[in-house]
């Protein structure tokens, strides 16, 4: 069986206790590799967790970060289930370790996932993670919180795992379903680009390059030419996503497999694919992926590709009336009442109507009506 980095092997672990020692009113002691460790009483998670605690980075717990927390449920889930196919696991332990795990999918713990999310380890995500289904499958089959008896969180939890595999495929899996919030949020942006393009395709105003006035362009190209610019960003997002599905579970420590019984990566992934929805694959090789995290990196970096792209949208908004703006100081006119075009509600003839000056003034136009509601999304904070 592999343990997790940084856990003594052949300690006698989270647990077990000296007879004299005694713990502090609302705390409970117990023992791993180091020593003893007091640990709030209700807690579902134990000593590594509490020992990590001392690692205040971001000051932000794992907790707050469902889709992580989500993803490192059902790489467990995955893994109990497949253990228990090959008589690794007893039934009665590996049931109540899944239906720990849909209690965390369905939004129940995520408080007790308190390591730091910037901690200098990840072994402390999967130990926090290991302790909590532990404890609460122990409660489940009648067992007291910090016995370890009869689901450990090593010995059962983890077995066939190691934080090398199973967390990097939880961040596969949180990655993923980031991406897709964010395609989401992006098809509404490019909808609502490609609607007002096509609703301001004879508004014409003056194209700006180099900070000043250029040559005539229609309000409606301008628009289009973002609805593009997002279409190629969702393409790019997509693309991302795909990569995230080849996942080393399995890998375990050092992508040799180690210490997982024949057949377990094969059938951990299947289950994370029945259980997830979506299609996973093992990655064509596994010392390779659990080395490197270039999915991960290509992720981060997409994203903030797409930042750009937005901003740069932004920024040219901000742009778009200032032809309009100094004219206006210079003569005396109202912003932007220098160009004349047809009318936006069919009335044709040339009719004087005041540009809106920015793509924000534009989507709330009442000659073009409001934008469709929609939720809107931080895509600098994807994980909360």
């Amino acid at each position: 069986m592999t343990r997790s980095r940084g856990q003594a092997p052949d300690s006698d672990e989270a647990g077990d206790r000296d007879q004299g020692a005694e713990a502090n009113p609302g705390q409970r002691l117990e023992r791993d590799g180091l020593g003893e460790v007091s640990v709030p009483a209700g807690a579902y998670f134990g000593a590594q967790t509490q020992r990590a605690l001392a690692f205040e980075v971001a000051g932000l717990p794992l907790g707050r970060f469902p889709t992580l927390v989500r993803g490192i449920a059902q790489v467990k889930k995955a893994a109990a289930a497949a253990n228990r196919d090959l008589g690794a696991l007893e039934p009665s332990v590996a049931e109540a370790i899944i239906d720990t795990c849909d209690e965390i999918l369905a939004g129940r713990m995520h408080e007790q996932f308190a390591v730091d999310v910037l901690v200098p380890t990840d072994t402390s995500y999967n130990m926090n993670a290991n302790e909590v289904i532990a404890n609460r499958a122990t409660e489940r089959l009648g067992g007291a919180l910090g016995t370890y008896s009869p689901v450990h969180p090593n010995d059962h939890v983890n077995l066939s795992q190691s934080t090398n595999d199973a967390i990097h495929t939880a961040l596969h899996l949180a990655s993923r379903e980031i991406l897709q919030g964010v395609d989401e949020q992006l098809a509404i942006l490019e909808s609502s680009f490609r609607d007002k393009s096509a609703q301001t395709a004879d508004v014409i105003k003056m194209g700006r390059t180099c900070m000043q006035d250029a040559l005539p362009i229609t309000l409606g190209q301008v628009l289009g030419g973002y609805a593009a610019s997002v279409g190629q960003s969702r393409l790019a997002v997509s693309r991302e996503a795909d990569a995230l599905a080849a996942v080393n579970l399995g890998a375990t420590a050092i992508g040799t497999g180690f210490g997982a019984p024949d057949g377990y990566a094969e059938a951990a992934i299947s289950y994370l694919g029945e259980f997830t929805g979506e299609v996973w694959i093992q990655a064509p090789d596994l010392v390779a992926a659990t080395q490197n995290q270039e999915a991960l990196s290509s992720v981060a970096a997409r994203l903030r590709l797409v930042a750009v792209s937005l901003s740069k949208m932004a920024t040219d908004d901000a742009r778009q009336g200032e032809s309009s703006r100094d004219d206006a100081r210079q003569s005396g006119r109202a912003p932007g009442g220098r160009l004349r075009h047809r009318g936006l509600d069919g009335h044709g003839g040339g009719r004087a109507r005041t540009e809106p000056e920015r793509l924000s003034d534009l989507l709330l136009h009442p000659r073009i009506g409001a934008p469709a509601r929609a939720r809107r999304t931080h895509l600098c904070a994807p994980l909360c």
